[in-house]
């Protein structure tokens, strides 16, 4: 179907210019779109089946479109990618130019180029061919399943207390429960447990040979049991029940998504506030191939935690007596998550002297917390230390220090001045390569069960064998797009590097804005203040951004010290603003205040008592700047300029747009909620047309309540789009991140389709999500590095993988590309052209132009609002663009 619809469109466009098309010159340029030479009897079986349909005529080696074919192809050019459509268009156009006597050679240099097996379609997408492939290396391995049980036994339970159960995590509680006893019991050697509506199935590969269990002091009555075949739930063992058996033999920890730690083995680090433990282990991912083979896919991760048992530790240090600690954890750190799960509670008591962990029973159980933490979640306690009762909406729980530790925001807010002294988890591509290696060699090899025998490889799969086994579909490099600056000075010139904004200055016109007044920190000479303006002035006119112009009278001072509740009084004694004019003000934090909550309570204040945008920066950045680092000037007046940007205007744009025709508006969504303040979330979109001028961010007005897409919200969303989308717009791309369920792409679409205004739209919703599926670039000495940025790969007809995240021509200094995973949830859209459109808007990155985000920037800036407004819940604060 693809390679018909492919031949009636060349026909199409190239009989708009002349009236035959030659068979040499169709079979050439369908070659390119199939990605290798056609074999004659490939394209003439294709060129028979379009004959006998009457979609084409032929004469000789000259191929018609028939009125039929026309009619067929105008209907149905949409199911071709923007991409094929505009290199078919170029490719047509160039060869007709040419005069007769040299297409013969046009086309032979196509030919030599197809031979040379790497070739661009719309002169941007070039497919990589395999000799380039196996140069690269994947984090997976093959596991193999040997031998296996044909048939399993599935036992339903009668548990009646979950129809009263509304969470999903709550069923799932009863069901670990359930399986706990079963294994515990001897009943069966492995076992899923799936609730729905007052029932649990058990999948066992032994018969569940008791009339009841009992759970909790609730008995489950076994009311029916069958056997099954094995290969349905093969994948669900492997991922829930044996991997992590083997990891559990090794001594890691089982946490949420899918990542094992080992928390026996932590490597220290001495802190301001105490001792910092930092835990290693792996994210796992299992993808199936066919019954007998599995991917199997490792990335490392780290740990940073600062636990209740050492912070105590820490507390006692530092001369506190046990009451001033239990007062400062229940009054200061307020609250702290609990491993294995990271759950986040409130500190509600503290028995800070020490208990003995292997006499100390849990309430209600005649096991000690020694006991519980080794056999449950394999993590060895100290014999004697604190415990800690910790608050769970309406649920109490105590829990040893050890396991409790410090939520990164408390550290933000409360400990900034240590977070510095937290080494980084992002880690340079060779140095999580070999982290790779070494965890593959610890889990690969050989399982015997009674039940089943798998094999896990050892080697890491290059990328053309991932290709080779079907489960990735093509592999693309996608190059940048050229970006618009300033019209008068960029003139013609072709451009694909943001940084370029420097030399030809913003899209929009230059701006002459007003420093309304600066704020810093009291133990800062002035006369370092005022170098930094000046310097800061200086170059906002030198790199054609406008003037910035400070008058030097309005400068005021804060201590390490400030309160919160002085905020207001010191905004409130800045001079009044004047209208017509563009005005900013700048407030500089010393490191003891650079938490998000004085970021957010400065912008407030000047936003509700002086109506004007802040431009924050942290003394950091001003020490950055006196060392020398000009580029965190360039930021700033990136961040100085945006503030002032009126609808319509934009810092630089696509030059082409990213959909081809601009008729799309490219949303954003982001929510904000706080985890321990209740279900309701706010929502918030960014909009963009599809250059990227007409910029909008505003709250939607519909509150976002519990973790899923309901009718309700949905159709708030589409109100909001309906008042918000332009004139042009007759296709609307959303995108999101994290996980869509097809319960949620259910009540969508009904709402599309019910919807008067929207059922003649083109409406795609794009999850967007992070990977585990690294790439690494091997060197001829075997040495690793990350991919170039823009490769893409197809996974199928809605989902795609993008690795973007730096920039094209430049190294990136820390860490490894981090994929994200496109999935079209909603729409018609092809992979292709979602992997252009979505990699031509992350180039829009304004906040940052010597990096490329890996998230588009619609996306970005709706996420920075929602987590803004967590902190001040006040719409005034993002009146200004916040990048």
């Amino acid at each position: 179907m693809r390679e018909e619809l492919w031949c009636l469109y060349i026909l199409k466009v190239f009989q708009e210019r002349e009236s035959e098309t030659p068979e040499r010159f169709l079979r050439v340029v369908l070659s390119y779109l199939v990605g290798e030479e056609m074999e004659l009897t490939e394209f003439r079986s294709l060129i028979t089946k379009l004959l006998e349909k009457g979609f084409i005529s032929q004469e000789r080696e000259d191929i018609y479109l028939t009125p039929i074919g026309d009619s067929i192809i105008t209907s149905l050019q949409d199911e071709i990618s923007e991409v094929e459509r505009e290199f078919i268009d170029d490719i047509v156009k160039e060869y007709v130019s040419l005069e007769k006597d040299k297409r013969d050679s046009f086309l032979e240099s196509l030919k030599d180029s197809l031979k040379d097996s790497r070739f661009t379609l719309g002169k941007r997408i070039t497919r990589i061919p395999e000799e380039e492939l196996k140069n690269f290396i994947t984090n997976s391995v093959i596991l193999s399943v040997e031998k296996v049980q044909e048939k399993f036994y599935s036992t339903t339970l009668k548990c009646p207390l979950l129809k009263s159960l509304s969470k999903r995590e709550d069923k799932f509680r009863i069901a670990s429960k359930v399986r706990h006893q079963l294994k515990k019991g001897g009943i069966v050697e492995n076992c899923i447990v799936i609730p729905k509506d007052e029932f649990l199935t058990v999948i066992s590969p032994q018969p569940v040979a008791t009339p009841s269990i009992t759970v909790d002091n609730v008995t489950l009555e076994v009311v029916e049991s069958k056997e099954v075949s094995s290969k349905d739930y093969i994948y669900q063992f492997l991922s829930s029940e044996l991997i992590p058996e083997i990891l559990k033999e090794k001594g890691f920890t089982s946490i949420s998504n899918s990542r094992y730690i080992d928390y026996n083995n932590p490597k220290n680090e001495h802190t301001r506030i105490g001792i910092l433990r930092i835990y290693s282990g792996f994210r796992i991912r299992i993808d199936k191939l066919s019954d007998e083979k599995y991917l199997l896919w490792i990335d490392p991760v780290f740990r940073n935690i600062f636990s209740l048992n050492d912070f105590i530790k820490y507390l006692r240090s530092s001369g506190k007596t046990d009451d001033e600690i239990r007062d400062y954890l229940k009054t200061k750190v307020k609250s702290a998550r609990t491993l294995p799960y990271d759950s986040l509670g409130v500190i509600s008591e503290v028995w800070v002297e020490d208990r003995d962990m292997k006499t100390e029973k849990i309430d209600g159980t005649d096991k000690s917390f020694y006991e519980f933490w080794k056999e449950r979640h394999n993590i060895l306690l100290e014999d004697k230390q604190p415990l800690i009762e910790i608050k769970f909406n309406d649920s109490t729980f105590k829990y040893p220090a050890q396991v409790v530790y410090i939520d990164r925001r408390v550290i933000e807010e409360e400990f900034y001045y240590v977070l510095k002294e937290i080494p980084p988890t992002a880690l340079d591509p060779p140095e999580r390569y070999s982290k790779t290696l070494e965890f593959v060699d610890t889990i690969s090899g050989t399982v015997n069960k009674s039940y089943i025998s798998f094999r896990i490889d050892a080697a890491l799969l290059s990328m053309n064998k991932l290709v080779n086994t079907g489960y990735f579909k093509e592999v693309c490099y996608l190059s940048a797009p050229l970006l618009r600056f300033n019209k008068k000075r960029q003139k013609d010139e072709q451009v694909a590097d943001p940084r370029a904004v420097f030399k030809f200055g913003p899209y929009s016109q230059e701006k002459e804005i007003t420093i309304h007044s600066v704020i810093y920190p009291m133990h800062i000479p002035r006369s370092e203040i005022d170098s930094f303006i000046d310097e800061l002035c200086s170059a906002f006119q030198r790199h054609k951004f406008g003037k910035l112009i400070f008058d030097r009278r309005s400068y005021f001072t804060i201590s390490d010290d400030l309160k919160e509740e002085r905020i207001k009084n010191i905004v409130g004694q800045t001079p009044k603003t004047e209208k017509n004019k563009l005005s900013i003000a700048i407030v500089i934090l010393p490191t003891k205040l650079a938490s998000q909550k004085f970021r957010l309570f400065f912008k407030e204040k000047f936003a509700k008592l002086r109506e004007i945008p802040t431009q924050i920066m942290l003394e950091d950045t001003l020490n950055k700047i006196k060392q020398g680092e000009y580029g965190a000037i360039k930021n700033l007046l990136i961040q100085i300029y945006s503030k002032v940007l009126r609808e319509g205007e934009a810092i630089w744009v696509l030059e082409k747009p990213a959909d081809g025709r601009e008729v799309t508006t490219y949303v954003g969504l982001g929510f904000s909620q706080k985890p321990l303040e209740g279900k309701r979330a706010n929502s918030f979109a960014a909009l963009c047309d599809a250059r990227g001028l007409q910029l909008k961010w505003k709250a939607i007005g519909v509150p976002f309540e519990g973790r899923y897409i309901t009718q309700k919200w949905f159709e708030g969303v589409l109100r909001f789009l309906e008042e918000n989308i332009g004139e042009k717009t007759k296709r609307v791309v959303i995108f999101r991140r994290g996980d869509t369920y097809p319960s949620e792409v259910q009540i969508m679409q009904s709402s599309i389709e019910n919807s008067g205004f929207w059922c003649n739209f083109d409406v795609n919703f794009v999850s967007v999500k992070d990977e585990i599926k690294r790439l690494y670039s091997k060197n001829e000495d075997g040495s690793v590095e990350n991919p170039p940025s823009g490769i893409f790969i197809v996974l199928n007809d809605t989902e795609a993988l993008c690795y973007s995240s730096l920039h094209q021509s430049l190294e990136l200094r820390q860490g490894t590309v981090v994929p994200v995973k496109l999935k079209l949830e909603i729409g018609k859209t092809s992979p292709v052209d979602m992997m252009k459109e979505y990699y031509d808007l992350c180039y829009l990155n304004w906040s940052a132009p010597i990096t490329i985000s890996k998230y588009p920037f619609v996306l970005n800036i709706a996420n920075e609002i929602a987590e803004m407004v967590k902190e001040v819940p006040d719409e005034i604060i993002f009146r200004w663009l916040p990048l």
